[in-house]
C-alpha cells in the first residue's frame, strides 16, 4: 500500500509478481486479496499504461488461485497488447506464458501456440528462464487434456536448458510434468517426483514459505501406489499446512488423493461418489497438477448420475471420506 501510495507502480508490480510465484498459488484467499487490491489500485490511481499493463499481468497470475477466471483474458490480453506495442520481449513473454493458462482448458492448439511464442520470444533476447517456464507450461497444459506421451516429450529439453541452472523455476515445472504424466501410471515416479519437486520448491523461496500444494500432491502419489499409511500422512500434513497457512478449506482438492486411493483399493463407489463430489464443488480445483490427478481418476470411476451435494456440504463430504481413510 506504501508504494501505492507513493506512486513507485514499477515496483508495487514486481513485488506482486514474486509474491504470485512465491506465495500466492499456495491459497485463493491470498491470491483473491492480491486481485482485489490490483482492482483497487488501477481504479484509485492515475497509470502510465506500462505500469497499468505490469499489475494487468500480476492480476492474470494470481487468476487460477484466486478462481477469478475473468482476469486471465482481462488481464493477459491487456499486457500482451502493451508489451508488443512497448517492444518490451521479457513482459511479453510472460504475458503469452499466463494468456495460454485458460485456452489450456478449452483450445489446445492456441495453448501451444502462445506459448511457441512465448519462448521464441523470450530466448531472443536471452530470457531462458522465461523460455523455460514456456516448455514448462506445454508439458503442463499437454498433460492436463490427458495426452501424456506429448507431454513427456517435452521434459528432455526442458531438462537440457535446465542442467547448468539449479535455482531456475523451470525445475518445478519438470517436476510438476513428471508428477502429471505419472501420477496413475507409474505412481513410484509419481512419489519421486513431487519429493524432488518440493525440495525444489523449498530452495527457490524459502522453507517457511510453505505451501500445502506439496504434501497433497504426495499425497496422491503414494495414494496411487495403494500406500494407506503414507497416504494419510501426507493428508494429514496438508491439513495442518492449510490451517497454518492459507486461511483456506482446502476444497476440493483434499478430496482427490482418497478418490485416487478409493480406486486403487477397489472401492470404485466411493471413489466415484467423491470424485462426482469434486467435480459439482462450488470452487474448482486450484491448479494444474491437482486437475490433471483428478481427471485421470475421474476417467477410470466415471462421473455418478446423482450429486453427492444434494442436501450435504462438501466440508461433509470430506469427513466422510476422512473417516474411511482413517478405518482403513
Amino acid at each position: 500500500e506504501r508504494l501505492a501510495e507513493a506512486g513507485r507502480f514499477d515496483e508495487l508490480a514486481e513485488l506482486i509478481s514474486s509474491a504470485t510465484i512465491a506465495d500466492l498459488t499456495q491459497t485463493g484467499v491470498r491470491a483473491a486479496i492480491a486481485v482485489d487490491r490490483i482492482e483497487d489500485y488501477l481504479e484509485r490511481f492515475e497509470l502510465t499504461a506500462t505500469q497499468a499493463a505490469h499489475l494487468h499481468l500480476d492480476a492474470a497470475g494470481a487468476a487460477l488461485a484466486a478462481r477469478r477466471p475473468e482476469w486471465f483474458d482481462k488481464g493477459s490480453t491487456f499486457a500482451v497488447d502493451r508489451y508488443r506495442e512497448d517492444g518490451n520481449a521479457e513482459g511479453l513473454a510472460a504475458a503469452l506464458i499466463i494468456a495460454s493458462w485458460m485456452p489450456a482448458f478449452t483450445d489446445l492448439d492456441h495453448a501451444l501456440a502462445l506459448l511457441d511464442e512465448a519462448l521464441v520470444t523470450a530466448d531472443s533476447v536471452g530470457a531462458y528462464s522465461l523460455g523455460n517456464v514456456a516448455i514448462g507450461y506445454a508439458g503442463s497444459h499437454l498433460a492436463l487434456a490427458g495426452q501424456l506421451n506429448q507431454a513427456d516429450a517435452k521434459l528432455p529439453t526442458l531438462e537440457a536448458r535446465l542442467s547448468n541452472v539449479p535455482d531456475d523455476y523451470g525445475w518445478n515445472l519438470y517436476y510438476g510434468v513428471k508428477f502429471m504424466t505419472n501420477v496413475i501410471n507409474n505412481p513410484v515416479a509419481a512419489i519421486e517426483a513431487t519429493r524432488a519437486r518440493s525440495e525444489s520448491h523449498e530452495a527457490t523461496i524459502g522453507k517457511h514459505a510453505v505451501s500445502w500444494e506439496w504434501p497433497l500432491l504426495q499425497a496422491a502419489a503414494h495414494a496411487a501406489n495403494a500406500d494407506v499409511v503414507t497416504t494419510r500422512a501426507m493428508l494429514s500434513e496438508t491439513e495442518q499446512r492449510v490451517r497454518d497457512h492459507a486461511a483456506d478449506d482446502g476444497l476440493p482438492d483434499l478430496l482427490v488423493p482418497l478418490a485416487i486411493l478409493a480406486w486403487r483399493l477397489g472401492d470404485l463407489s466411493n471413489s466415484a461418489r467423491w470424485v462426482t463430489a469434486i467435480r459439482r464443488a462450488p470452487q474448482p480445483t486450484q491448479n494444474f497438477l491437482v486437475t490433471t490427478a483428478y481427471r485421470q481418476v475421474r476417467d477410470r470411476v466415471g462421473l455418478r448420475v446423482d450429486n453427492p451435494l444434494d442436501g450435504q456440504t462438501l466440508e461433509a463430504i470430506y469427513q466422510e471420506a476422512r473417516t474411511w481413510l482413517n478405518n482403513l
